[in-house]
C-alpha cells in the first residue's frame, strides 16, 4: 500500500475512533468482556477504558521459546476488536516475525504475517502483500495489538531515536516531560514520549521507569497498566497540556500576512446559504501569491499562506485547514 493510502487507512479508523468514543460518553458503558480461559494467569495486564470505565484487556505474556504473546479486545456497544498477536523480536529490539488473527472494530476477520529471512521482509494483511530489503528498517504492522507501538517506541529509544520504516517513511522520538505518579503505594515516574512521523500529528505514549509501556491516553478512551487506573486522570490531563502548547507554537510559527492580492484561478465557488454554484471565475484575497486550479487534478499547491490548501473537488474549491487526530496507536489503535 502507498504512504497516502495507509494515511487514509489509518486517518479513517483515527475518525472512527473519536466518533464512537463521544458517542459511547453520550449512549452509556458497555460491558468488559471477561478474558478467555486460554490466557495465562500471569500474563501482564493493561486495561483499555472508555469515559474512564474499563471496556477491555490487553494481556502480554511471553513463553520459553522466546516469543511474546498479546491478546486484545474490548467492548464498545458489541463492536471492538478481537485478536490474537505472536512477536519475535532481535537483540535491537526490532520484530523479526509478526503473525495476528481475529477481528477488528468492525468485526471483520484479520490475518496478518510478517517475517524476515535471508534478509528480505515479506508481508501480508487485509491491504498489503508485498516484500521489500529489511536492512535497519522497522515494520509498522497493521493488525497488531498496542503493544507493537511499544515494541517501535523501544526499539527507537535504543536505536538513536530515529528508525527507516517498512513500507516506508521514517519515525523520530523525543522526550517530552516526567510526572511522578502513586498507584496504591507503589510509586513510578511517568515519562511521556512522542513519535514524529507517522501521522499528521505526533503519538504519544506513556512508559515506566524501566520504558515499558504504561498508558496510552487520548481524550475520552485510553489504555493503562492494571493497578493504575487511578493515575489515568492526570496522565490524561498532562498530556492535553502538551498537545495545547504544541498547537499555540504551530499557530504562531505558521500565520504568514500577505501584503497584496491573492488570486485563485478557474475556481467555482460554491454558496452554502443558497445551496448552489456560482460560474467558474477568478477569486480575490489579501496577498500577492497567485496559483492556478485545474479542473483534472485533485489539489492545487499552496498558495499564499501556510495554514491552509486549496483543494478541488465535485466542481468546488475549499479551503481545507491543517489535518489533526488524537491518535492512541499507530495504524488504529
Amino acid at each position: 500500500m502507498q504512504p497516502m493510502k495507509r494515511l487514509r487507512f489509518s486517518a479513517l479508523a483515527i475518525l472512527l475512533a473519536v466518533l464512537t468514543t463521544r458517542a459511547f460518553a453520550q449512549q452509556g458503558e458497555s460491558p468488559m468482556p471477561a478474558l478467555p480461559p486460554d490466557i495465562p494467569k500471569d500474563a501482564v495486564i493493561w486495561l483499555r477504558l472508555m469515559d474512564r470505565k474499563p471496556t477491555g484487556q490487553d494481556a502480554v505474556w511471553t513463553t520459553p521459546d522466546g516469543a511474546i504473546h498479546e491478546f486484545y479486545q474490548y467492548n464498545d456497544r458489541g463492536r471492538g476488536p478481537k485478536t490474537y498477536s505472536t512477536y519475535r523480536l532481535d537483540n535491537r529490539g526490532f520484530v523479526t516475525y509478526e503473525e495476528t488473527h481475529g477481528v477488528d472494530y468492525m468485526k471483520n476477520p484479520v490475518d496478518e504475517t510478517f517475517s524476515v529471512k535471508e534478509g528480505i521482509a515479506t508481508w501480508k494483511n487485509q491491504a498489503e502483500n508485498d516484500h521489500a530489503d529489511a536492512a535497519n528498517r522497522y515494520f509498522v504492522d497493521l493488525d497488531g495489538g498496542p503493544q507493537s507501538f511499544n515494541f517501535l517506541v523501544r526499539a527507537l529509544l535504543n536505536n538513536g531515536g530515529k528508525l527507516q520504516l517498512l513500507p516506508g517513511g521514517e519515525a523520530t522520538i523525543r522526550k517530552v516531560k516526567s510526572l511522578p505518579i502513586d498507584a496504591g503505594g507503589k510509586k513510578v515516574n511517568a515519562t511521556l514520549y512522542a513519535v514524529d512521523g507517522l501521522y499528521f500529528t505526533p503519538a504519544y505514549i506513556w512508559l515506566d521507569d524501566t520504558n515499558n509501556l504504561l498508558a496510552v491516553v487520548g481524550g475520552w478512551s485510553g489504555m493503562v497498566r492494571e493497578g493504575f487506573e487511578g493515575s489515568l486522570g492526570a496522565l490524561i490531563d498532562e498530556k492535553e497540556q502538551v498537545q495545547s502548547a504544541r498547537a499555540g507554537d504551530m499557530a504562531k510559527k505558521l500565520i504568514h500576512h500577505l501584503s497584496g492580492d491573492l488570486v485563485i484561478k478557474n475556481v467555482t465557488v460554491f454558496d452554502s446559504l443558497k445551496r448552489e454554484q456560482g460560474p467558474r471565475a477568478a477569486g480575490h484575497g489579501a496577498g500577492r501569491a497567485h496559483c492556478e486550479c485545474r479542473s483534472r487534478v485533485r489539489s492545487a499547491q499552496l498558495c499564499g499562506s501556510a495554514s491552509h490548501r486549496w483543494h478541488w473537488q465535485d466542481a468546488a474549491a475549499r479551503s481545507v485547514g491543517h489535518a489533526s487526530a488524537c491518535l492512541s496507536r499507530p495504524r488504529g489503535f
